[in-house]
């Protein structure tokens, strides 16, 4: 029996594998990009609310896949910043083994100067692929 409150629900079977897939895009994302906003990632994932792309980013930081990092941009807005680890690259890696030369997000590379210019092509970016 549904009710009204489970009608729009995704049935529990299809959860799992729509996590999964959810994660696997995030990551290959940063695995191209190393880190973006929660701006960007809520575009890029297809979700509607913030509270829900946070939600989602909150379970890989505890997973440690994604790192958080908070900003304040050269305005003085706060910015949140996400960005792969290296436990991250390595979960989506096929190989299992990947070049010593390969790190994950670093805060202290990220250039404030560099910064608006970075999500506006990772915005172009997210837009080509919707196109196909």
């Amino acid at each position: 029996m549904t009710t009204k409150k489970t009608a729009g629900l995704m049935p529990r079977s299809e959860q799992h594998a729509h996590r999964e897939a959810i994660t696997l895009k995030a990551l290959s994302f940063l695995q191209d990009e190393t880190y973006s906003t929660t701006a960007v990632l809520q575009e890029l994932l297809g979700y509607t609310s913030r509270q829900g792309i946070k939600g989602m980013l909150n379970k890989l930081v505890k997973e440690h896949l994604v790192k958080h990092h908070p900003i304040k941009n050269l305005a003085g807005r706060g910015i949140d910043l996400w960005g792969i680890t290296k436990r991250g690259l390595y979960a989506i890696d096929e190989s299992g083994v990947l070049p010593d030369n390969v790190r994950g997000f670093e805060p202290s590379r990220v250039s404030l100067m560099a910064l608006p210019h970075k999500v506006e092509v990772q915005k172009v970016k997210i837009a080509l692929l919707n196109c196909g």
